[in-house]
């Protein structure tokens, strides 16, 4: 699992940024190591977008802690702002792309990063 923090520049999270960054790069080596071994595995991540979560209330938490926003409403705002879908991701949205990149339908697709973020790492 990655991030769509690994996709853009985003206040507050240069280390988780760059941890999900290690992951894209990790599952494009992967894929291919897979793919030429003929091991007969894809591999792939996913790059959510920001999730109600206790973790992502955190994100919103430390953005109003460094100064970047007022409060945690005005930095989820800000988020959703970014955001052209205009809204946070739920778990069940994630859930369905890891779903189908384990299925059948997704029987030739390997080495990508599955942006699944409402369009706010475009």
């Amino acid at each position: 699992m990655a991030s769509v923090a690994a996709t853009i520049a985003f206040p507050s999270i240069a280390v988780y940024s760059g941890t999900k960054s290690a992951v894209d790069r990790m599952t494009r080596v992967g894929a291919m190591e897979a793919g030429k071994l003929g091991y007969g595995v894809r591999v792939n991540c996913i790059y959510p977008g920001l999730i109600p979560t206790d973790m992502g209330l955190q994100l919103a938490n430390d953005i109003v802690k460094i100064g970047l926003a007022p409060d945690v409403n005005a930095a989820v705002g800000s988020v959703v702002e970014q955001t052209p879908l205009g809204k946070l991701a739920e778990v069940s949205d994630i859930a369905d792309a890891a779903v189908f990149l384990c299925s059948n339908d997704a029987r030739f697709i390997t080495g990508i990063g599955l942006p699944v973020d409402g369009g706010m790492g475009m």
